[in-house]
């Protein structure tokens, strides 16, 4: 009895994962291209990411401030990595979804153009930097997430989070991998143009609002 209980679950969770995936397939935006791209992303503050990943930064705080205190500034800064992983995690979606468009076209579409090779060059290396950049982040958003609940509490009797140890994730190093990304966008963005390239990047990356 309780084997078909599982089996009925089993199917039931199936078909729910079937109609989510049916219903987003559907609902898929149709030829992403280099004017829908910039309305799409959600600017993140690299600069602000770079402090604090920095270990002297956090090393400092970790030796002035008394332990509750630093569990909270902790938790906050975690805060802000989360939002610049959310942040970033979705723009790589939406610039991989751009870079297969473009592989679409230039191979299905009209093969053969005079700038085909181009385009496929740029947008292949866009693609395999998105997947990348994708993957650190969405393993570094588990891992902040649990921080914040487990590592982050007073009362728990666990070590505080070295928020410096996100720099590198399952052999993907943050820095290289976040640059590979944006470069890969500039490059092909400015196959459509400056203004283009510009949008692009103005849409992806915020500066600081308190800097200069």
């Amino acid at each position: 009895m309780v084997q078909i209980d599982l089996i009925i679950i089993f199917v039931l969770l199936a078909f729910v994962v079937a109609v989510y995936l049916a219903a987003d397939r559907l609902s898929h935006f149709p030829n992403r291209g280099i004017i829908d791209v910039p309305e799409f992303l959600r600017p993140a503050n690299p600069s602000r990411m770079q402090e604090l990943l920095n270990p002297n930064f956090e090393n400092g705080m970790r030796l002035t401030l008394p332990r509750r205190e630093f569990l909270q500034q902790q938790r906050k800064s975690l805060h802000y990595v989360l939002e610049f992983l959310l942040c970033t995690a979705h723009d790589a979606y939406i610039l991989l979804e751009f870079a297969d468009n473009e592989l679409w076209r230039e191979t299905v579409t009209r093969p053969g153009a005079a700038d085909s090779q181009e385009f496929i060059t740029r947008a292949s290396r866009l693609h395999r930097a998105a997947v990348e950049f994708r993957t650190y982040a969405l393993f570094a958003i588990v891992i902040v997430r649990f921080w914040m609940v487990f590592r982050t509490q007073w009362w728990l009797p666990f070590s505080p989070p070295r928020i410096a140890d996100l720099r590198e994730i399952q052999g993907i190093k943050f820095h290289a991998s976040y640059n590979r990304f944006v470069q890969a966008v500039s490059d092909l963005a400015l196959l459509y143009g400056k203004e283009f390239q510009e949008a692009l990047l103005n849409s992806l990356v915020k500066s600081d609002p308190l800097g200069p």
